[in-house]
């Protein structure tokens, strides 16, 4: 388990548990954010019955909070792997993560 340590190179104490945290972070913001917004959407401009608009509401606020969550996941896991290559801390590091993750 003592690879999954970052040794001064990454902010944080363990690349697992930022990875982690971030995923839960990302599911918890989706939620949050798309939830109020689909709700308020759904009864204003949809005509469909009560029980179908509930079904998009969950449907839209979930697959938001998945993507986000991975998306998290993902540039993390980038981020620490190209920070443990490059020895280094630096805005390219954060960059080239971002660049990846959206793309995928």
């Amino acid at each position: 388990m003592d690879s999954f340590h970052c040794k001064g190179v990454c902010p944080h104490k363990s690349c697992l548990y930022s990875i982690i945290k971030g995923i839960y972070h990302g599911i918890y913001y989706g939620i949050k954010i798309r939830a109020p917004h689909a709700f308020v959407m759904v009864m204003l401009f949809n005509s469909n019955t009560l029980q179908n608009k509930l079904k998009y509401i969950i449907k839209a606020t979930f697959q938001h909070s998945k993507n986000l969550g991975l998306y998290v996941g993902l540039y993390k896991t980038i981020l620490c792997i190209l920070r443990h290559i490059t020895q280094s801390n630096t805005s390219w590091n954060t960059f080239i993560a971002g660049l990846f993750g959206g793309f995928i």
